[in-house]
C-alpha cells in the first residue's frame, strides 16, 4: 500500500512560497515592533530620571537602572508607550501627565519603591 498525498493535502506553503515567505516576514516584523513598544530604552530611561529625579542615568548602579525600567514596563504596552510619548516631546504639561501615568498604573509599593530608588545618593 502507498500513500500518495492529493493536491488537497498540500500546504499553502508549499503551493505558495513567496506567499508564505511574505507572511512570516509581516508576522515577525509586527511580533518585533509590537515587542519593542513596551521596552524602555536607554534614552527613554535617562529622560525619565533627568526629568524626575534631575539625576543622569550614569549615576544610577546598573541594578538600579534595571529595577526601575521593570516598575516602568510592568505597566503595560499602552502606558509604557503614553510615558514614552510624553518623555520624547517637550511639553509644559508633561509633568502634570508623568506623575497622572504613575499613579493611575503602578500599585503603592512600586510608586514608594521608585521614590526611595529615586532618591538615593
Amino acid at each position: 500500500m502507498s500513500f500518495h498525498p492529493s493536491i488537497n493535502m498540500i500546504s499553502v506553503s508549499e503551493r505558495y512560497p513567496q506567499l508564505a515567505g511574505f507572511i512570516s516576514n509581516v508576522k515577525i516584523k509586527d511580533l518585533n515592533e509590537e515587542i519593542n513598544v513596551h521596552i524602555i530604552n536607554d534614552e527613554v530611561l535617562d529622560n525619565f530620571l533627568r526629568y524626575y529625579s534631575n539625576k543622569s542615568i550614569s549615576d544610577f548602579e546598573i541594578h538600579d537602572k534595571e529595577e526601575i525600567r521593570y516598575i516602568l514596563e510592568s505597566m503595560g504596552k499602552y502606558n509604557t508607550k503614553k510615558l514614552k510619548k510624553l518623555l520624547m516631546n517637550n511639553s509644559i504639561k508633561k509633568e502634570r501627565e508623568i506623575y497622572k501615568i504613575l499613579r493611575e498604573n503602578l500599585f503603592d509599593e512600586q510608586l514608594t519603591l521608585l521614590n526611595e530608588m529615586l532618591s538615593k545618593k
